[in-house]
């Protein structure tokens, strides 16, 4: 049964002059972390997209994202699709 939704804790972008990092964990609602989760964002606009897997402690990072509107989602097996929408400024 699938009565765990997955949390996504950001833990904040690193900037410079024209690119973004998104770094973050992938945990349950306990704390407990969800391993090899794929955090994927898109910027439609751009058609770009980059994906990275979650590790062993649930952490992930994404790295130099260009400035724009993203669709993120993270997917893992036995939990529901998580899907947000971010902003990623210069």
């Amino acid at each position: 049964m699938r009565a765990v939704l997955l949390i996504l804790a950001a833990s904040g972008f690193s900037q410079t002059a024209v690119t973004a990092d998104l770094r973050g964990n992938c945990e349950r609602p306990n704390g407990a972390v969800i391993q090899n989760a794929t955090i994927t964002v898109r910027d439609e606009a751009r058609n770009f997209e980059r994906s990275a897997q979650s590790n062993g402690s649930g952490y992930y990072t994404l790295l130099s994202l260009p400035p724009g509107n993203y669709t993120l989602t993270v997917e893992a097996k036995g939990f529901a699709r998580h899907v947000a929408e971010m902003w990623v400024s210069r």
